[in-house]
């Protein structure tokens, strides 16, 4: 990264938890008040420009998860209506599209959210699938694996009250002893739908 990447033509900056705060780039935008949000701020934004959306997180298979449900639904569209229908933004890249996000022209749109830095509550997605759990990133979480498991289930708890659907693995035992399922027992207002590897 280098300072002279920043120009006056940029009306706007998108940094990652990747980016440090001493990076040079960074600096100098903010420097030049050039305004700086978060990538999470930004896909937040764009998630709610759209009527149906799909989160996928969990500790690992999310990249490839996106990848494959924003395949087969925009697979699906095309042989319809011979359009890509659904968006999908993805932090990996896609071989089918040589790109890692694609702009449909509908109103769904499937996005990778990353629990990686404590980023969970920005979004407020209609539906959630997670894939697993894991004692990852605890960086981001004070070194706490509770604040971990507490962030998931904030983040649940937006789907459950908006009424959306929930996958998840339930072959994978720390994400099942969130015991969120329980919740929506008593509440009776969101579809959880339990997935193990045999199918």
């Amino acid at each position: 990264h280098q300072s002279e990447n920043i120009t006056s033509e940029i009306g706007l900056a998108v940094f990652s938890s990747a980016i440090s705060q001493s990076n040079v780039e960074l600096l100098e935008c903010i420097k030049n008040n050039i305004p700086v949000i978060h990538r999470s701020e930004l896909l937040q934004t764009i998630v709610k420009l759209h009527k149906n959306s799909i989160a996928i997180t969990g500790a690992h298979g999310k990249t490839t998860t996106v990848g494959a449900l924003g395949m087969i639904l925009n697979d699906s569209s095309q042989k319809k209506d011979k359009i890509s229908k659904t968006t999908v933004i993805n932090w990996g890249f896609l071989n089918n599209i040589n790109n890692n996000i694609m702009i449909g022209s509908g109103q769904n749109i499937v996005f990778e959210a990353d629990d990686s830095d404590n980023t969970l509550w920005r979004y407020k997605p209609n539906n959630l699938l997670i894939t697993n759990l894991d004692h990852e990133h605890l960086e981001n979480y004070h070194d706490n694996y509770h604040e971990l498991c507490r962030a998931y289930l904030d983040f649940i708890s937006k789907i459950i009250s908006n009424n959306g659907k929930i996958v998840y693995c339930c072959d994978d035992l720390k994400l099942s002893s969130l015991n969120f399922l329980q919740k929506d027992k008593k509440h009776h207002c969101c579809t959880i739908i339990q997935s193990n590897i045999q199918g």
